[in-house]
């Protein structure tokens, strides 16, 4: 099933300059070579159209506040609302003036059909932009036609037939491709696109080219589109200008503006980040001095903003009091693909590994990455130099498992550091008793690699009278070396 929905944002120009001018200059509007190109809903009350010259809107709103436009700035955010819209498609496009072309076709079934992904994109992008205007059709031009309707409103169709019969009463005005040739269609009376489509073909071919009858072709279904998709960055890192706060609540709500971004990003990717790298910028300019960094290491791989947030407020709740701060920026330096669950046919209690993991990022955040650690394999067959340990969250870095040498029944519960035993006729003592020996030897030894230099041991399971086992060990050397008790066995 094809299906398309698109997005426009009639006020894009202003929420890239300002985002939140809404509050502080409602009657506003910015101008592009010397015309209007994005006005505030209340500019079109008092009259104020894209189009218009400066002067003329001046006249028609003396207090309006006008700024120059920045294409930069309202590309990269475009970009951005595309980037946390590709958690629903990867196929998304620019498509006309300020709007978002995506093909949903091929995520119905996951989102269980139309309206559930329709609903749901809608509360996305309310989140990301307050205001934008939405349609849904079995194509892109006519998907956009939708969103471009006045009254502002969101409007749908799922069929071919549905559409053609909403199109047909849009203005012709409404078709970009028009813009040149609406003085000449007004004075044949051509005002609807019904009215445009009932023109013999070959004459507008003529008169306006074929972009124009392509362009209408395109939204009644009856010719291909094409468009470039927009990529996400292949790294996440993202900053924001604030006023200067110092309240710990505010530095947080900040934090969280940027968090659910990274989401909206790992969602789109299907990733999953370990590391967030934070930055608190405290003054702006070129004297500013050097920003407080924030570093966050999880005990595995999160995509979620709860996750995140979590162990966020406990770091900042640490580092208060902060100076107060003028931006923050966030970055990964890595991600890794999300793996999928696997799904069983009959579902099996188990203990939830997650939870354990959650338990230890929160220790790890209140009493510190160095006050929590694990212990991890390392390249040593000797027991007391086969593991080391290192932070308990993070990136622990590649250390190779010693060789299974012996089965698990061959090694002691309780490992001890190494008790030197008396002798008696080359038998070993301990605590007075003479141990007999049941199994081995087992030989283990060290590289002569190795700081401490080679060395080589023998390994016996003893028992004493009172069917107590013992792991013990003597060395391998010139001297003939001695015995040492190395384990309890349970």
């Amino acid at each position: 099933m094809s299906l398309w929905i698109c997005l426009a944002f009639p006020t894009l120009g202003l929420d890239a300059l300002i985002p939140g001018w809404r509050n502080s200059i409602p009657l506003a509007a910015t101008l592009r070579k010397g015309q209007i190109d994005t006005c505030s809903a209340q500019a079109r009350r008092l009259g104020v159209r894209p189009g218009q010259r400066r002067g003329t809107a001046l006249a028609l709103a003396p207090e309006i506040t006008l700024l120059e436009d920045d294409s930069a700035a309202r590309s990269a955010l475009l970009r951005r609302i595309a980037a946390s819209l590709q958690q629903y498609t990867p196929n998304v496009a620019a498509c006309g003036h300020d709007a978002l072309a995506l093909d949903v076709g091929a995520s119905l079934s996951l989102f269980h059909g139309p309206r559930t992904l329709w609903r749901t994109l809608l509360r996305t992008t309310r989140s990301l932009i307050p205001r934008f205007t939405a349609g849904m059709a079995p194509t892109a031009q006519g998907a956009l036609l939708l969103a471009l309707c006045e009254p502002p409103r969101h409007r749908r169709a799922l069929r071919l037939e549905t559409l053609a019969r909403l199109l047909d009463a849009l203005p012709v005005s409404n078709l970009q491709a028009a813009a040149p040739y609406l003085g000449w269609l007004e004075g044949i009376g051509c005002t609807t696109l019904e009215q445009l489509r009932k023109l013999p073909r070959k004459g507008l071919r003529q008169r306006a080219g074929a972009e124009l009858t392509g362009s209408l072709d395109a939204a009644y279904g009856q010719a291909p589109e094409f468009f470039p998709w927009l990529e996400a960055p292949d790294l996440f890192c993202r900053h924001i200008e604030t006023d200067r706060i110092e309240h710990l609540h505010a530095i947080l709500a900040a934090v969280t503006q940027l968090v659910e971004a990274l989401c909206l990003w790992l969602q789109a990717r299907n990733a999953a980040t370990q590391t967030l790298e934070l930055r608190f910028f405290h003054e702006r300019g070129r004297g500013a001095g050097a920003p407080t960094a924030l570093t966050v290491e999880l005990a595995r791989p999160c995509w979620q903003a709860d996750e995140f947030l979590h162990l966020l407020d406990e770091h900042l709740r640490r580092m208060d009091p902060l100076p107060s701060v003028v931006g923050i920026s966030l970055a990964i330096p890595r991600f890794d693909t999300r793996l999928q669950p696997e799904a069983n046919l009959f579902p099996e209690f188990r203990p939830s590994h997650d939870e354990d993991q959650r338990l230890l990022d929160l220790l790890c955040a209140r009493l510190g990455p160095d006050h929590v650690r694990r212990a991890v394999p390392a390249a040593s067959y000797l027991p007391e130099k086969a593991n080391r340990w290192l932070p308990a969250t993070g990136q622990a870095g590649y250390a190779p498992h010693p060789a299974p040498i012996a089965t698990p029944e061959a090694r002691p519960f309780w490992l001890l550091a190494p008790i030197p035993l008396g002798s008696s006729s080359g038998r070993p003592v301990y605590k007075g008793a003479e141990l007999h020996l049941l199994r081995g030897p087992e030989r283990l030894a060290s590289g002569w690699w190795t700081s401490a230099g080679h060395e080589c041991r023998d390994y016996f399971i003893a028992q004493d009278e009172r069917a107590i086992r013992y792991w013990i060990y003597r060395h391998i050397d010139s001297s003939g070396g001695g015995w040492f008790l190395h384990g309890l066995y349970g």
